[in-house]
């Protein structure tokens, strides 16, 4: 009774008081949030480094994050980008970690800051917005792309080729040596891929798809280059031009295709390198086969016709019930490959019960032991990786957060504001250039 007098008789805050008050209280909490970043972007390069997101099945930590706390799947790359490159940046780091600057400034100037260009880009980023920030990145990109492009246009090109060989382990290494402009092409088309890829991957536009080394650039233009050629095969048997001199021939020993227990057997491509059992059980779970079965000494005895394991009616259906990749966090809805719960090779039927559709990734990862699938008493297909079941949504995991805004050091005051200066752009550009 007595607070509720003191409440009723307390002096009535003016609007402007009032607007202070909130005003004060977002920007207090809004430090904080810069410093939790911080620790979350810590905890990410630590989980990324540690690679436990691969025992899962995931594709990346970026795939494993999009699942474990909802992250749009850009939202999810930037996230992992940025923490990979912060432990070399330790004054934007720091700058971060007492809530100086916002998570949106840091994620800007990790596009493009190194040690030597990290001092003029913390000042710039303690003394201008979000936006300041990100225009001066993409001007300082843009200035040092037209330089390289001169640079690149002067050296002089003495002969291209392009070669391949079978190294000793099974790998076809190939070698290029291209004109600028073949160049350029070719790693368009690769970059296009990419991109396309990782779209499909997390269900972003193309358009608004950021580039990012998942896991390796290197790895993945080396994916790129398999779905540029795909791509050129699927047009040529669109138009009915892809005969059997283009197809892709993987010989199985029969052995592989029996249940588990039973003797090893040999795999390979055809003018290629061997296959584990893994891969060549993977690729014949959806694939065109003919048997050829020889006898001693390699002998011929019987060549039979090409018949294909799942109908283009069935995976019409299955494209109709599942649109996308059946791992969980994995929206991928391009190059879908059907695979068998039970292998048809160990008597499962090939039919819409006993077949799902996997990524070209997840299929992969599949055979090779890191995760499983198990049919549910309801239909439904639950995948099952480190003998844990993996929810389709997980659910975010409860506690008390107030430690948040426990630390006094952060106020109103820790994250600097813009006075409305004007902003120099060709100045800063010019300082970055000099100091890269």
């Amino acid at each position: 009774m007595h607070s509720a007098l003191v409440a009723l008789h307390a002096p009535a805050l003016s609007p402007r008081d009032e607007a202070g008050r909130l005003e004060d209280a977002i920007a207090t909490l809004a430090a904080h949030v810069a410093s939790a970043e911080h620790r979350l972007l810590q905890l990410i390069a630590e989980y990324d480094a540690r690679e436990y997101w691969a025992a899962g099945g995931f594709r990346s930590c970026a795939a494993w994050l999009s699942w474990r706390i909802g992250l749009d799947g850009g939202a999810a790359r930037e996230r992992v980008r940025v923490a990979r490159a912060l432990p070399a940046l330790p004054q934007i780091a720091a700058a971060l970690e007492a809530g100086r600057i916002s998570y949106s400034k840091v994620r800007a100037l990790t596009r493009v800051a190194t040690p030597e260009l990290e001092q003029e880009l913390l000042e710039i980023a303690l003394h201008g917005t979000a936006h300041h920030v990100e225009k001066v990145c993409r001007l300082y990109r843009r200035a040092r792309s037209v330089a390289e492009s001169e640079l690149a246009a002067q050296q002089h090109s003495d002969g291209r080729y392009l070669r391949s060989r079978v190294d000793d382990d099974g790998m076809v290494v190939i070698e290029a040596r291209l004109s600028p402009l073949q160049g350029a092409l070719v790693l368009r088309a690769l970059e296009r891929a990419q991109r396309r890829e990782e779209a499909e991957r997390q269900g972003v536009p193309a358009e608004t798809c950021d580039a990012m080394d998942e896991p390796t650039p290197e790895q993945r233009r080396a994916d790129a280059l398999e779905r540029v050629a795909c791509s050129a095969l699927a047009s040529e048997m669109a138009r009915g031009e892809c005969a059997d001199h283009v197809q892709v021939v993987l010989h199985v020993d029969e052995r592989v295709l029996q249940p588990a227990g039973s003797s090893r057997g040999c795999c390979h491509l055809e003018d290629a390198g061997a296959l584990p059992e893994a891969t060549a059980l993977g690729l014949s779970c959806d694939a065109a086969m003919v048997t050829v079965r020889h006898g001693e000494g390699d002998r011929l005895i019987d060549v039979a016709r090409k018949t294909r394991v799942v109908s283009p009616a069935l995976r019409r259906a299955l494209r109709g019930r599942q649109p996308a990749c059946a791992f969980p966090g994995c929206s991928c809805t391009r190059y879908l490959e059907a695979h068998h719960i039970v292998h048809w090779a160990h008597g499962g039927e090939t039919s819409l019960e006993n077949l799902v559709l996997l990524c070209s990734h997840h299929h992969r990862a599949l055979h090779e032991g890191r995760f499983r699938l198990r049919r549910l008493a309801d239909g439904a297909v639950e995948v099952v990786a480190a003998n844990q079941a993996l929810a389709p949504v997980p659910r975010m995991p409860e506690g008390d957060w107030t430690t948040l805004v426990d630390d006094p050091s952060v106020d109103a005051s820790t994250m600097p504001t813009w006075r409305g200066e004007r902003c120099d752009y060709d100045w800063a550009v010019a300082g970055l250039l000099r100091t890269g």
